[in-house]
Order: C-alpha cells, then structure tokens, then sequence
C-alpha cells in the first residue's frame, strides 16, 4: 500500500486497523498456543475467542462496563470464574501476545514509508484495534508511538467493532468529519461496518 492509493483531496485522517492490517498475523495464535500457553490453556482460550465473537459489535458505555460484561460471559455467569478470566487475560494472555509479536513480527514494509508520506501531508493518523494494549503491541513490532495522532482500543471506548459508537469517538479524537476519514482494514465485517456505520470511507487490505 503506498500515498497514491488514497484519494488525497477527500481524505483529511486515515484510521488504521493493527492486527492483520499493520502486520501479516498468521501464525500468532498457534505460536501462542504452543510456545507459550500450552495446550492446557486451550478452554479458557476458545472461551475468550466465544466471547468476543458474542461481544462483537457491541456498546457497554465505558470500558469497566465492557470487561465487566466480557469476563462474566466467558466465566459463564459466574463472578469467581470470570475475575479468574479476567487475571488470566491481563496478566498471562496479554503479555504473552504482546512477546509473542515483539519475538516473530513485525510491521509491514509499507507502514513506515505511508505514514511518513500521510503526514507529510497533513493527514492525521489513528490506530484503531479490538484488542487492549495497542500501545505496547505497536512497540513489540518496531513502531514509533509518535507515527500516530490516536491510538486506541474499541474496549477502552466501551465495546468492539463495528459498534459505532467507538468509531465516532476515534473520529472525535481525530476531529475531522466522518466522511473525511478512510478506514483501513483487513476485515470488511469488523473494519468495514465501522466506517460505513459512521458515513466513512474504507479500503480493504490482504491480511
């Protein structure tokens, strides 16, 4: 991907999905499985996997409603089952992800290069993921925090892709008009729906 496949003169900020977007993810959950979590992890992970597919699209208010709601689901209803679930996926699978990618991934060639280019234009720039600690993720694969105006979780704004109400915060944090925004992504149900939801623009790349 390069400056000249975004129409310039009706774009003012593009929002980029991270995973399978910014990087070629294949691989990262069968190398979290067996490198570090261990078959014996595999319920809670299909449990986790479940639950977002469930939570998908879906707008809580705040991101203690979200987690609150997300880790009930996966302990099944049960508050001791889900603050296990909870500890597993802030202090085990989180961190596990995050090594994971800082040891076998890396950003795309044309990531530098496009965001360099974008800002030399004056176009701002977001990284808009489903997952938390996008921060940290971005630095496990050699990006520059700086590169971005915005970065942020659809968790941390109360729910999961495509809900719009998280796209119109990122586009408030951006503040351009929605439809001055390209969305980029990987998945044309999570990404997709988001822009289209909000009267946005979207490309979609190979993942």
């Amino acid at each position: 991907m390069t400056i000249e496949d975004i129409n310039l003169d009706e774009t003012d900020a593009v929002i980029f999905d991270l995973d399978g977007t910014l990087y070629d993810k294949r691989g990262l959950v069968r190398r979290i499985i067996i490198a570090e979590l261990g078959i014996t992890r595999l319920p809670i992970l299909a449990r986790e996997r479940l639950a977002r597919r469930k939570f998908g699209g879906l707008y809580f208010g705040s991101e203690e409603a979200f987690w609150d709601n997300f880790f009930l689901h996966m302990g099944m209803g049960k508050k001791c089952l889900a603050n296990r679930c909870r500890t597993w996926y802030k202090t085990d699978y989180m961190p596990t992800m995050i090594r994971t990618l800082k040891q076998h991934f890396r950003v795309r060639e044309w990531v530098t290069p496009l965001f360099e280019a974008l800002a030399a234009n004056g176009k701002k720039i977001a990284i808009y993921s489903d997952y938390g600690e996008v921060g940290f993720k971005m630095m496990a694969l050699g990006m520059d925090l700086t590169m971005a105006d915005v970065v942020v979780s659809a968790s941390e704004l109360g729910g999961l892709k495509p809900a719009p109400e998280c796209m119109k915060a990122v586009i408030e944090m951006l503040g351009v008009p929605p439809e001055r925004c390209l969305m980029v992504g990987d998945r044309d149900d999570n990404d997709g729906g988001s822009a289209r939801a909000v009267g946005a623009k979207f490309m979609k790349v190979n993942s």
